[in-house]
């Protein structure tokens, strides 16, 4: 699901053009809206800069 949204965010594609490897757009968005709403995408995000770095 990271792997998708990375690449959305990459690409400026649109839900509907994922590529299929990543699942069907409707789940990578249900799950994406769930971690919205409880604020874990930004933990999500700082944990994977802090072990990038």
């Amino acid at each position: 699901m990271i792997n998708a949204l990375r690449y959305l965010v990459r690409s400026g594609c649109g839900w509907e053009m994922l590529p299929v490897h990543f699942g069907p757009w409707q789940t990578i968005y249900w799950w994406f809206r769930r971690l919205m709403r409880r604020f874990l995408f930004r933990t999500i995000h700082d944990l994977s800069v802090m072990l990038d770095r």
